[in-house]
């Protein structure tokens, strides 16, 4: 009889044990529930200080964060530029007004109705570059040149940035590529 209360006490004594050990697992599982949680909080605390850092001072960064704002904002522009190549890959244009997509044939948006700009490509650009300028404005993805010297890239805003190479006091020579991602005109010289 011994034996049996002897071995009914290990069996007890092994069931606490392990309840007391599923317990505190319980507990430690739903502690670290929380603090995912507030980890997770946190992060996006962290992101909406970085994003309201960022439109506050992204056109005059302190130095401590000029990079990464001039990062940001190459960041932003190459996925505007992505998604218009998307837009232009399905034939759509967006809406300088509304922003909304429209198909590029129609003359006004479908969305709020306001006049959609003439699109002008050259035939066969692919809107990777404007093909045949020496001066390497193919970096800039999706700039293209009409019949008339216009080379045109996307703003951020989707509206166009044109840059007609045949009015003064502009030249094809003055383009510069910054960065791969934008160009800037120089002023040509008075003659």
């Amino acid at each position: 009889m011994a034996f049996l209360d002897d071995l009914s006490r290990k069996l007890t004594q092994v069931g606490q044990e392990a309840a007391s050990q599923t317990k505190m697992f319980a507990e430690t599982t739903r502690i670290n529930a929380k603090i995912s949680d507030e980890e997770r909080q946190l992060n996006a605390m962290f992101m909406q200080l970085g994003r309201n850092y960022f439109d506050a001072n992204k056109d005059n960064p302190t130095a401590a964060f000029a990079d990464t704002i001039n990062n940001i904002r190459d960041a932003i522009h190459r996925i505007e530029v992505y998604k218009s190549d998307i837009r232009r890959a399905r034939g759509m244009v967006a809406c300088p007004n509304c922003g909304s997509e429209v198909s590029s044939n129609v003359q006004f948006c479908s969305y709020c109705g306001s006049k959609m700009p003439v699109q002008e490509f050259v035939p066969g650009d692919t809107g990777q570059g404007a093909a045949g300028f020496s001066g390497g404005l193919e970096g800039l993805g999706n700039t293209t040149m009409n019949s008339n010297g216009v080379y045109s890239t996307p703003g951020s805003d989707g509206t166009s940035i044109n840059y007609n190479t045949n009015q003064p006091p502009y030249d094809i020579s003055s383009f510069n590529i910054n960065n791969g991602n934008s160009v800037s005109l120089e002023k040509k010289d008075e003659e």
